[in-house]
């Protein structure tokens, strides 16, 4: 709205009164813009370093398919498939961690609908951090009578 009230852009495309607020809005919505929080990519953290990346191809990676006739599959085209039952079944349990920063949601600000996510480092200041573990076969970790969780 300021840049199209501007003295030099109304001068500069013949505009002969200014717009309001609201029309700003719809402007920038019929152009696919929204407003909204930029989304967010992966973190930024080190993954991609070289002792890490050589850990995964040669190490992690390996394992993980020599372990894979142990372990469930599921699929949206095929049934469950059960673990190659001469052997121990194994079980991934999953970490799942979210964070919560505080004045996230003061972030807001008009966005085009194609703008991409991208990475970024955690953030600093007040957060607080919720973290579980989780498995396919099992649900959310928790005790045998289910009252004490490991979040």
């Amino acid at each position: 709205m300021d840049f199209i009230n501007s003295e030099v852009i109304q001068l500069k495309h013949n505009i002969d009164k200014p717009i309001s607020e609201r029309t700003a809005r719809r402007y920038l919505n019929k152009l696919e813009y929204h407003w909204t929080t930029l989304k967010k990519g992966q973190y930024t953290d080190g993954h991609e370093r070289e002792d890490i990346v050589t850990y995964w191809n040669k190490v992690f990676l390996p394992k993980w398919q020599q372990m894979k006739t142990r372990m469930r599959n599921w699929s949206d085209s095929l049934p469950e498939i059960g673990p190659n039952l001469s052997e121990w079944e194994v079980i991934i349990w999953f970490h799942n961690e979210t964070i919560f920063y505080a004045h996230d949601l003061r972030k807001k600000r008009w966005y085009h609908k194609d703008t991409p996510a991208k990475p970024y480092a955690k953030g600093e200041g007040a957060s607080f951090m919720v973290a579980d573990f989780v498995t396919a076969k099992s649900g959310w970790l928790c005790s045998p009578d289910g009252t004490r969780s490991a979040r």
